[in-house]
């Protein structure tokens, strides 16, 4: 059995629970045969989760965190939240044992994920994408030279900073690999708990870890990106997608409408596009409103998919 891994963090997140429908509701439509025969959906979460009708024949479960843990693992890493990430995936290999990748709830699938399930199956180690050096961020650079790290041996070592941040929006790990989750998971707490780290990278602590380890090791680190869309630069684009299905979560119609008026989108021009125009949908949004920033350019690089998307509307 292969495992098609969420986490659902802070209970009432509608948010969360709004982009995991979605992201169902793409998944059932790409999946082939051989991924809805073999591909169960788990969510990890605090609390029940009423999900809505259209998901099709995709067996979901449900694993539920106690509040106890996510407390512990969130206070340990300074209050990084994202930490849940890693902590989901150690919990994942301790109580199931198979194949399994994490994907976070604002995606969309593109295309049968069955590849991504058989390469981390063969022994690869799959993130979303590659982002850029650690070079381009001077602050980090600097904080992982001037800085000593601790092995849960007690050993010391140092991260030398000459790898790539990888987007961690998708996590696979071959569970041959699964040993070195409680490194990722130490090396992250250390990082959180030190004053040096700059304060507007807080956020990527979590990826950070990842990408150093899953670089690392001597699995082959492969990107997801032609198979699944994390659009974490623009958030609404849950929107497009619940249109484009026709079916929405909860009020986000009521989202959707607000979204079309503060943009000014005239609905009727959301009318007949194609699935595969969603992300460039999402681009030429973005693009008209003034919302592209040097990063998106810096973060979506020429090479993966999303960024051949991006610059083809620049």
């Amino acid at each position: 059995m292969y495992y098609l891994i969420y986490l659902l963090f802070g209970k009432s997140n509608d948010s969360l629970k709004s982009e995991l429908f979605y992201s169902l509701l793409s998944f059932n439509k790409t999946a082939g045969n051989w991924s809805k025969r073999h591909i169960q959906v788990l969510v990890f979460t605090e609390e029940d989760i009423a999900l809505p009708e259209g998901l099709g024949d995709l067996r979901i479960s449900f694993h539920y965190l106690k509040e106890e843990d996510v407390r512990e693992w969130t206070e340990k890493s300074n209050g990084h939240a994202l930490i849940l990430k890693v902590r989901v995936m150690q919990e994942f290999f301790k109580g199931y044992g198979q194949y399994g990748i994490l994907v976070d709830t604002d995606t969309f699938f593109v295309k049968d994920p069955a590849p991504m399930f058989r390469l981390v199956q063969e022994g690869c180690l799959m993130m979303h994408l590659k982002e850029y050096p650690i070079t381009q961020r001077p602050a980090i650079h600097s904080f992982f030279l001037r800085k000593i790290f601790r092995q849960l041996d007690g050993s010391s070592y140092i991260v030398d900073p000459d790898f790539s941040m990888w987007n961690s929006g998708v996590v696979g790990i071959p569970h041959s690999y699964a040993e070195m989750l409680p490194e990722i998971i130490f090396l992250a707490e250390q990082i959180s708990s030190a004053k040096e780290w700059p304060t507007d990278e807080k956020r990527f602590i979590e990826q950070t870890a990842y990408s150093y380890y899953l670089q690392k090791h001597p699995g082959k680190l492969l990107a997801a990106d032609q198979y699944v869309i994390h659009y974490w630069f623009f958030k609404e684009g849950r929107y497009l997608i619940g249109h484009y299905f026709k079916c929405f979560f909860g009020k986000d119609s009521l989202q959707f409408d607000r979204m079309a008026l503060d943009l000014n989108i005239p609905v009727g021009s959301l009318a007949g596009i194609s699935y595969e125009n969603l992300p460039g949908m999402m681009i030429q949004l973005m693009k008209r409103y003034s919302l592209l920033r040097d990063f998106h350019f810096e973060c979506l690089p020429t090479d993966t998919h999303i960024g051949k998307v991006l610059r083809s509307y620049n």
